[in-house]
This record gives structure tokens, sequence and C-alpha cells, in this order.
């Protein structure tokens, strides 16, 4: 689970840099800790 985690937040945070704005990604970045745990 943990390498899933860190494969999941590493490709959100990409996909988050190509496609979604900042705001938007800050967003997701805060909810990561959440889905992880």
């Amino acid at each position: 689970m943990g390498l899933l985690g860190i494969t999941g937040t590493f490709l959100l945070y990409h996909l988050s840099l190509d496609y979604i704005p900042a705001s938007s990604a800050a967003v997701i970045v805060s909810s990561v800790p959440v889905f992880v745990a």
C-alpha cells in the first residue's frame, strides 16, 4: 500500500502540473495524506 500511495502521489502531482490549475493542484496535494492514510 505504501508503494501504491507513493506512486499515486507522484502521478497525481505530475498530472496536476500538466493539466490542472495551481489552485486545484493545491487542493489535490492537500487531500493526498488522507488518501494515503
